[in-house]
């Protein structure tokens, strides 16, 4: 009790002191933005000394790029502060701009589909709309501005973090509060390169998943896919029951719009090997797998979720499955490939939120997130986009403690 204690205190100075910048940000925002300025070439000026050390010590080349771009960019904001002050105004006020479309579309995906919930992500993407124009149209205010909101964030999570703080000390859910989606994005390019040159994370890894014996032994596993670089680098994930795994996603290449961001979503129901095998064999991909232990009421809870799940699902047959009934189809897309490693099921869903799949939001991690969902793994999505670094973030966290039920972790990759 005292440890609980003690890990409580600590929680709420630290809360305390995030509330506390929260109000300097708000108060003070004019005199952080100098500050702001300052402390972005400082953290520039170590991510150039960071990658140099790559290059010259670890002989990563790849890193050279970016090295330049990091210099040139570093150069123009330290001769061109006002104009850095404006350009934070068009970047925040443009991603404000994208927070306010994807709402919009959730909104009219949720319409569509006759959901609950449409009201609220109207809302969403009217406030964000208007916090959008005020930045892009007037961006050389956007730094204060900037300042003023992220003190009002922070001051809503210290809040918030305060009181989930004290439910938990008295035994009640634990809560989470995810990433910014521009920093949860990037977790998983960052965790593919971590990883890849850490030795002793790499003692966790297996090359041949039918060389890991124990590989169905594990009640429960999230997995998640990343490569080091191209659209991939954002991550993949997908959660196994036992020997099978179900992953969800935009597999149906016949059935997309929004450039491809939207469209049917589709079930794979597959062989935890098979699937293992198939992702790795290009050589490109990692597969961090995180081990669940959960209690036996929960492992029924999450079957009868997955039971449900199916009975609003009807099959798919992919073009590879189409081709081999006789059909002239090209059969080159990725799920047909997948089918032709594995021999995998696939369904689309008649009703539902997992009906139309949108990469910002109802996407794989949804999926995940629904089916797993329990008293420990439980996260509050706060901006409205779901991305495989807030899992990654997530369930790390839990992985450090030794009480929870995230109990180890697997690293696969072709070559090992």
């Amino acid at each position: 009790m005292t440890k609980k204690i003690f890990i409580f205190t600590t929680e709420i100075i630290g809360y305390l002191a995030l509330l506390a910048a929260g109000g300097f940000l708000i108060a003070e925002a004019n005199v952080a933005v100098p500050f702001l300025w300052h402390a972005i070439l400082i953290i520039l000026a170590i991510m150039i000394a960071a990658m140099v050390f790559d290059v010259i010590f670890k002989k990563n080349r790849q890193n050279i790029l970016l090295i330049i771009a990091t210099c040139g960019a570093m150069v123009f904001i330290y001769l061109f502060p006002t104009t850095y002050n404006r350009f934070i105004g068009l970047m925040v006020g443009s991603y404000a701009l994208l927070n306010a479309v994807i709402n919009f579309v959730e909104y009219y995906i949720r319409r569509k589909n006759q959901l609950n919930g449409i009201l609220g992500k109207l809302f969403a993407s009217f406030i964000f709309l208007i916090f959008a124009l005020i930045l892009i149209l007037a961006p050389q205010k956007g730094a204060g501005l900037v300042f003023v909101v992220a003190g009002i964030y922070s001051i809503i999570q210290a809040l918030i973090n305060i009181v989930f703080a004290v439910l938990e000390l008295f035994g009640h859910r634990k809560f989470g509060l995810s990433l910014p989606v521009f920093l949860s994005a990037l977790l998983p390019l960052n965790v593919f390169m971590r990883v890849s040159g850490d030795d002793a994370l790499m003692a966790h890894s297996i090359g041949d998943p039918y060389d890991d014996p124990d590989i169905n032994d594990v009640p429960l596993s999230v997995n998640i896919y990343i490569q080091g670089s191209g659209f991939e680098s954002f991550g993949h994930v997908d959660v196994a029951i036992g020997d099978t795994i179900y992953s969800y996603g935009l597999h149906d290449p016949s059935d997309r719009v929004l450039w491809g961001s939207a469209g049917h979503g589709v079930l794979v129901k597959v062989d935890k090997r098979a699937f293992f095998k198939n992702s790795l064999k290009t050589g490109k991909t990692m597969i961090i797998s995180y081990e669940i232990y959960p209690s036996k009421e929960e492992m029924r809870t999450i079957k009868e979720r997955l039971a449900k799940l199916m009975k609003d699902a009807v099959p798919f047959a992919c073009n590879a499955k189409l081709k081999e009934e006789g059909q002239k189809v090209r059969d080159d897309d990725y799920i047909s490939d997948v089918y032709k490693d594995t021999g995998c099921e696939l369904y689309k869903f008649k009703s539902g939120k997992f009906k139309t799949y949108f990469v910002f939001t109802t996407n794989c991690v949804l999926l995940t997130d629904y089916l797993i969902r329990n008293k420990e793994i439980n996260l509050i999505e706060m901006s409205g986009i779901i991305t495989p670094g807030t899992y990654i973030n997530f369930l790390y966290q839990l992985y450090l403690d030794p009480s929870s039920i995230v109990k180890g972790i697997k690293i696969y990759k072709k070559g090992v």
